[in-house]
């Protein structure tokens, strides 16, 4: 047996926590000793008694994994809040975690956000990330997005990819801060470089639009391409736009597919799917002239999947697509929709009548009265 093996066994049987703690670790990794899941949680729990607060802590994960003992959120709630009550940063964010979903202790976003902001003071970099999140939804605190783009700094000047991703974020957007495209481009780069697939799709974004860098379609690509070999539906989306790729469009549709079926509510996927559907269409109508290239897949059907998906977002709360409406059913000639979204389009100011005159979407109707007596009433405005 090894000497310190034999040293913790003995000051351990004697009742020393640190000692009895050493010993878990040494069964925990096999040190001078067989590995023992049992042995690890035993002497886990003689130390947390104690009061050893790495022991809590570790005990609780025990508790999660069910590694010696018996998965119990119960118990692995109560040891991870006696070491968060002593200071432990890892157990302040898991308890924070516990409160905010709801396991082994009833849901509470106010303890959640408290135990959250004691982990976040001391350095922890998910507890900092969890904050600003808090801050900026208004979970278990009055929303404050100066305060969550505050957080998500730390955690982004920290390393964490999350944080850059959402720091840039609210730097492209003017959240919590002044509207700054630059910086948030120095940001996504941040975030793109450690593999974060957003990130490298808005960041391709960027560069392909140019916003807050000079345009550059190469870097563009590049960015795109990475995101989407991730499988990243936006990304795949926005290569296919810039490449006019079949495959990249299908392959996005499909995923957008697969998101909407998890989150049915999620009206912004539903845009997106009705954006790839809607390119998709018009890509079939330049390449075979509206005929069925795949069973489903022709012209019309396409863009009346289009119409449907942008219908369904606005059914459920989301921000109204009117103007790819209005297209969608300009291309199918259905000119009672095709006016009626348009319209609803021009009151809103989303869109200018200049550039529904240079869209060839509408060139089925530029010498229709109803269409010409449309745009000369928001020309006059």
């Amino acid at each position: 047996m090894d000497i310190n093996l034999g040293q913790y066994q003995k000051a351990a049987e004697q009742g020393d926590a640190n000692a009895q703690y050493n010993l878990a670790i040494c069964y925990l990794i096999g040190n001078g000793v067989d590995k023992n899941e049992k042995q690890v949680a035993f002497w886990l729990k003689r130390a947390a008694e104690q009061g050893h607060v790495a022991a809590q802590y570790d005990l609780a994960r025990c508790y999660y994994y069910g590694n010696g003992v018996e998965k119990d959120e119960i118990q692995e709630v109560y040891w991870c809040k006696k070491a968060a009550e002593q200071g432990d940063a890892d157990a302040q964010n898991n308890l924070a975690i516990k409160y905010e979903n709801g396991e082994g202790v009833e849901k509470d976003e106010i303890q959640a956000f408290y135990w959250y902001e004691k982990a976040a003071e001391q350095g922890h970099i998910d507890a900092q990330y969890n904050l600003a999140i808090s801050y900026e939804n208004g979970e278990g605190v009055e929303k404050d997005e100066i305060r969550a783009v505050f957080w998500y700094k730390k955690a982004a000047e920290q390393g964490d990819s999350d944080s850059q991703f959402d720091l840039a974020r609210c730097y492209f957007d003017g959240i919590g801060e002044e509207k700054d495209e630059i910086r948030a481009v120095y940001w996504y780069e941040k975030a793109a470089e450690q593999g974060d697939a957003d990130a490298q799709n808005n960041l391709a974004y960027c560069y392909d639009s140019g916003y807050g860098v000079e345009k550059d379609e190469i870097q563009a690509v590049y960015w795109y391409k990475k995101a989407a070999e991730q499988g990243n539906a936006n990304a795949q989306y926005n290569l296919a736009c810039l490449k006019q790729d079949v495959a990249l469009y299908e392959s996005a549709i499909e995923k957008y597919q697969q998101a909407t079926v998890l989150n049915p509510d999620d009206y912004n996927m539903l845009n997106y799917w009705g954006h790839a559907l809607f390119e998709l269409a018009k890509l079939r109508k330049e390449a075979k002239n509206g005929e069925t290239i795949i069973e489903g897949q022709d012209f019309k059907t396409l863009l009346q999947q289009s119409i449907e998906k942008f219908l369904n977002a606005i059914k459920i709360g989301g921000e109204g697509e009117y103007y790819n409406l209005a297209c969608g059913y300009a291309l199918l000639q259905d000119k009672e929709n095709a006016l009626k979204y348009l319209e609803i389009e021009l009151v809103n100011n989303e869109s200018y009548v200049d550039d529904v005159l240079s869209d060839t979407d509408w060139e089925y109707f530029l010498e229709d009265t109803d269409f010409k007596t449309l745009i000369e009433k928001y020309q006059k405005n």
